[in-house]
């Protein structure tokens, strides 16, 4: 079976602390991947750096084909990426946005229109991002993320601020043919969605398995246990450039 993503002993820290330490799972092409851990276990520096937006420190990790980080500028444009920072331009309209990433990314402006009506927004393409309420950003987020229909779709926590109606809306735009690795707090998602599951706990891999063979209520008590004390620092900024 073809790989989407091969990560070996793979690690990032910053400043005096280890924020991952030898990762190593592999995802098939069109596979999903749930990425279950408690806050600050590393989940979304994982996502940015699959995504070639940090770059690791130690260990090996290819992407699509593409190393990382030499091949990272190659990779991009085969990735959709949402974060828990929405990539829009709040002064923007919503049409506004996904017409520059249609031309970006060499989309034709058409798919701007369908996006919009896939995840309820026709009522609200002329509107500014700044005047959007979150959860209709993070649906438009969401449409941005795959407007040039990536290989990988790298989805952190993207269901937050999505009430019922939004989370229905836009189920059908990320349950393409893409490989998904999507961090979640919800095992009944990963059971409904996703053939493996990525236990992350105080940085390191608790475990990584197909769904059905995870003891759900013995591998997420394992999971949540409390994290290691590490000393406060302040996060690393991040430039997101796509």
């Amino acid at each position: 079976m073809q790989s989407a993503v091969v990560l070996k002993n793979v690690g990032y820290s910053y400043a005096s602390h280890s924020v991952l330490t030898d990762i190593t799972f592999t995802a098939a092409i069109n596979s999903t991947v749930a990425v279950l851990g408690a806050n600050g276990a590393g989940k979304s520096t994982l996502l940015q750096i699959l995504a070639g937006v940090k770059q690791h420190h130690h260990g090996e990790l290819e992407v699509l084909g593409c190393k990382l980080p030499q091949a990272s500028a190659k990779l991009r444009p085969k990735v959709g990426l949402v974060t828990h920072y929405p990539l829009l331009y709040q002064e923007l309209t919503a049409a506004e946005n996904l017409l520059f990433y249609a031309q970006l990314y060499g989309v034709r402006p058409t798919r701007v229109g369908h996006l919009l009506s896939a995840a309820g927004l026709e009522n609200y393409s002329q509107q500014r991002v700044n005047t959007l309420s979150r959860g209709l950003a993070q649906r438009l987020d969401l449409c941005r993320a795959v407007i040039h229909q990536p290989q990988l779709l790298l989805l952190d926590e993207p269901d937050t601020s999505l009430d019922p109606a939004g989370s229905e809306a836009v189920k059908s735009l990320l349950g393409g043919s893409a490989t998904r690795i999507v961090t979640t707090h919800s095992f009944s998602w990963a059971k409904a969605e996703a053939n493996y599951v990525l236990g992350l706990h105080d940085g390191q891999v608790a475990f990584f398995k197909p769904t059905n063979e995870i003891k759900e209520e013995e591998e997420l008590n394992r999971l949540y246990a409390p994290l290691s004390a590490k000393p406060p620092c302040k996060p690393a900024v991040s430039v997101f450039r796509f």
